[in-house]
């Protein structure tokens, strides 16, 4: 798989990964790690970190950055020719399911050596329309718990407390985007730090006054330490 502007950068990968599942048949497919290539800046970095290993379930499920870039995979073609409907129930968004559906049916082995670039911040990307596009963006987060319930009830709920966790994560940024405070409460199970980065968010749009009693009070406070 290599999309849009992505592309190799290792003449060696084809016949690394192929080999490896050549030799290893429970193995459902075969990744590696990714440069990420900033167009803006022109800057360059590894995406993912960790040492070559065997992806988990959970892994897949949770997506970046624990699992892998689409640039790196390889798939045994019996696998791809019969994908279930949930790999495609998100509209522009095939890479997340594919990588659950290949675990489920089989080990993935990351390899730690970037053999692919992703090209970051192109315009008209898809990564743009969802930094830019709020509608696109609150769509693909409902959109995406329906798949993600789809492919629990696929995996006979073998895994059902991982993707009860992802689908709470991504209701909660639902209602972030949304700017229900109750649908961000109603789902805690996201870290701590991020509930409260965004019930701030919320408050903020919804409350802009509160903003400048903080900075008054955070004002008067300087002034009184000021004057001891």
């Amino acid at each position: 798989y290599c999309e849009g502007d992505d592309y190799w950068c290792d003449e060696n990968k084809l016949q690394m990964q192929a080999d490896y599942l050549e030799n290893h048949p429970e193995c459902s497919a075969c990744v590696h790690n990714t440069y990420i290539f900033d167009v803006r800046d022109k800057s360059k970095r590894t995406m993912f970190m960790g040492k070559e290993r065997d992806l988990t379930v959970n892994d897949c499920i949770r997506g970046w950055p624990y699992s892998y870039h689409t640039s790196s995979l390889i798939a045994r073609a019996e696998l791809i020719k019969n994908r279930p409907e949930f790999t495609s129930m998100v509209k522009n968004v095939g890479d997340h399911p594919l990588a659950i559906f290949l675990s489920i049916k089989g080990k993935i082995h990351y390899f730690c050596n970037p053999m692919s670039v992703y090209r970051y911040g192109t315009e008209e990307s898809w990564t743009s329309k969802m930094r830019n596009d709020l509608a696109f963006k609150t769509r693909k987060f409902e959109d995406m718990v329906l798949m993600l319930k789809a492919a629990d009830s696929y995996s006979n709920y073998k895994y059902h407390s991982y993707f009860k966790k992802k689908i709470d994560t991504e209701r909660h940024f639902v209602g972030v985007l949304k700017k229900e405070p109750f649908l961000i409460l109603k789902y805690p199970r996201i870290h701590t730090r991020y509930i409260y980065r965004s019930i701030k968010k919320v408050l903020k749009n919804k409350f802009p006054f509160l903003l400048k009693i903080k900075t008054k009070i955070f004002s008067l406070r300087k002034k009184i330490n000021e004057s001891r």
